[in-house]
């Protein structure tokens, strides 16, 4: 039942998006046309059930640029610079999948305010709050943030609504780096906005105007046309609509 429902929930996310309804009648008619034409063929001994996923017959596989190159550039940089730790890799919140991910390569502890049902050998997790984090002053020496800093404070995921938490999320991050201890941040960059409650877009130099005790060690970004840019300029992102910027800091 549960993948029926999965597949119910996925095609009616594609029916409502108007750029596929012109294609709906095909996309139904070719489902039924192959489904005849399967079962004709299946001489197996399993039963053939009925779930149509539609809207899939594209010319190539889609992705979400932002997390997928975000996963790529956070493992690649913590891989390269962890080599010397011997304290557990902190993230914050960041998605859950790059985070079990990066628990093939590294013990990792999570900070979530609502922590995933997630178990894996070298992953903790840990209940806990990004504006008021469970560590010591400067005692953590590589920490992840990703995608997360735009949505502090404006309650989408019930947390309290606060004008000014994403900034304070900022300096809770830099109180907890060690002295050269690494932070990965990566935030939405663009024209600078806040869309309640969806997120915030930041200016790019905003952010690195808020760490006044990290040093930018590297800046990279995810442009409007999803195409990574590594080791970019932050100059060249101020014409951006909704990129993505990725930061190392260090103290």
């Amino acid at each position: 039942m549960k993948i029926v429902l999965s597949a119910i929930l996925k095609n009616m996310k594609e029916m409502v998006d108007p750029r596929n309804l012109p294609f709906l009648f095909r996309e139904v008619y070719g489902y039924i046309k192959d489904w005849f034409c399967f079962v004709r063929q299946y001489k197996g001994g399993y039963p053939v059930k009925m779930m149509p996923i539609l809207f899939e017959k594209t010319s190539f596989s889609s992705f979400d640029p932002h997390y997928t190159y975000q996963a790529y550039w956070a493992a690649s940089w913590i891989d390269k610079l962890r080599t010397k730790d011997t304290q557990p890799h902190i993230d914050i919140s960041s998605n859950i999948s790059f985070v079990a991910q990066l628990c093939a390569a590294n013990d990792v502890i999570q900070v979530e305010y609502r922590p995933a049902k997630l178990s894996l050998p070298s992953y903790k997790k840990v209940s806990g709050d990004i504006l008021k984090l469970p560590f010591s002053n400067e005692s953590i020496l590589s920490v992840s943030c990703l995608h997360v800093i735009e949505h502090i404070g404006l309650g989408r995921y019930g947390d309290s609504i606060n004008a000014n938490g994403c900034w304070k999320a900022l300096s809770e991050l830099e109180r907890i780096i060690a002295p050269g201890g690494r932070l990965y941040l990566s935030v939405p960059i663009g024209k600078p906005a806040v869309f309640f409650n969806g997120c915030y877009i930041f200016r790019a130099m905003d952010i690195v105007m808020a760490f006044a005790g990290l040093a930018l060690v590297d800046f990279s970004y995810v442009n409007d046309d999803a195409v990574l840019i590594e080791s970019g300029k932050i100059e060249d992102t101020s014409g951006l609509e909704y990129g993505l910027g990725l930061f190392v800091f260090q103290k």
